[in-house]
């Protein structure tokens, strides 16, 4: 999905979303079923925010049907501004029920380890907070979970420049690896 509860100074994906465009479960599976064939072994769901798509359960369940190593990309942030997200279901839960599908890899977007700044890049208050509780909640879901790698996305940019080391740091000591991307 292109739908994104954020709209995220460094990223403009958000201004796409449709619903209408995204993929319905049986083309889900036909895609996971082609993947395989192919010999994909390895796939990563994003967006946009994957969250905010109420068929992301049976990609999940698809893909990983095929026997696919899937990574889910998330913002962390559940209801963020309260667009486009799934009614009536809390984030936590959903993410409970994408690991207990077998899901156990998830990269969480982080840009600042400062609240302030952070909550400032996603034009959210709070995001800061809610994206560490998420990851927090994942590494306790995950610890023990042969093959999981939590990892924190990090977009680089000339607001966070200096706190790469203590990036770095902070994901090792909450269980995670840590992804740095160039600012597009």
């Amino acid at each position: 999905t292109h739908r994104c509860n954020l709209t995220c100074k460094m990223c403009g994906i958000w201004r796409y979303g449709n619903e209408r465009e995204e993929l319905s479960p049986a083309e889900l599976q036909l895609m996971a079923e082609r993947m395989a064939r192919l010999g994909v072994v390895q796939l990563s769901i994003g967006g946009g925010e994957p969250f905010a798509s109420a068929n992301l359960e049976a990609a999940c369940t698809s893909f990983l049907g095929q026997g696919l190593n899937l990574r889910v990309l998330t913002n962390g942030i559940g209801e963020g501004n309260g667009r486009n997200v799934v009614r009536g279901q809390r984030y936590l839960d959903r993410v409970d029920r994408v690991i207990d599908l077998g899901v156990k890899n998830f990269s969480v977007s982080l840009d600042s380890l400062y609240p302030k700044r952070f909550d400032y890049i996603c034009e959210q208050e709070g995001a800061w907070s809610e994206a560490v509780a998420t990851m927090s909640h994942m590494s306790r879901r995950l610890a023990g979970v042969g093959g999981a790698l939590p990892t924190i996305n990090c977009v680089v940019s000339n607001l966070n420049l200096e706190e790469l080391p203590d990036m770095v740091r902070f994901a090792r000591d909450i269980g995670f690896a840590v992804s740095f991307l160039p600012i597009e």
